[in-house]
C-alpha cells in the first residue's frame, strides 16, 4: 500500500513524540511498514545522542537488523545503517537475533 502525503507528514510531525507501535496503530499500518518509512525518509530522534563514543541503537535500526540479518551481509547492513561491522555484529550477538 502506497503512503500518501498526509501519512508521511503525520510521521514526520510525530516521530519525536510517538513510538513506532503508536504511529502504526494510528495509521493502521504494520510496525515494519512504519519503521521502513521512517528509515527511508531519514528520521532520527534526538535521544540518540552518542555517549562515551557509542551511538545508541534506535528502534528503527533494531528492526532493520532483525528483519534483514538473514538476507543481508553484516557489511551491507553496516553500510546502510552508517555503523561499523563490529557494531552490527555485537548488536546481533547481544540481542540474540535469530
Amino acid at each position: 500500500m502506497q503512503w500518501d502525503k498526509e501519512e508521511t507528514k503525520f510521521v514526520i510531525r510525530n516521530y519525536e513524540t510517538m513510538t513506532v507501535p503508536e504511529l502504526a496503530r494510528y495509521l493502521n499500518r504494520t510496525e515494519c511498514a512504519v519503521a521502513c518509512k521512517v528509515f527511508h525518509i531519514g528520521l532520527t530522534r534526538h535521544d540518540t545522542i552518542p555517549s562515551f563514543g557509542h551511538k545508541k541503537w534506535t528502534e528503527i535500526e533494531s528492526k532493520f537488523v532483525c528483519e534483514n540479518y538473514k538476507q543481508m551481509k553484516i557489511e551491507d547492513m553496516a553500510k546502510q545503517l552508517n555503523r561499523s561491522r563490529q557494531s552490527v555484529r555485537k548488536f546481533i550477538q547481544r540481542k540474540h537475533v535469530s
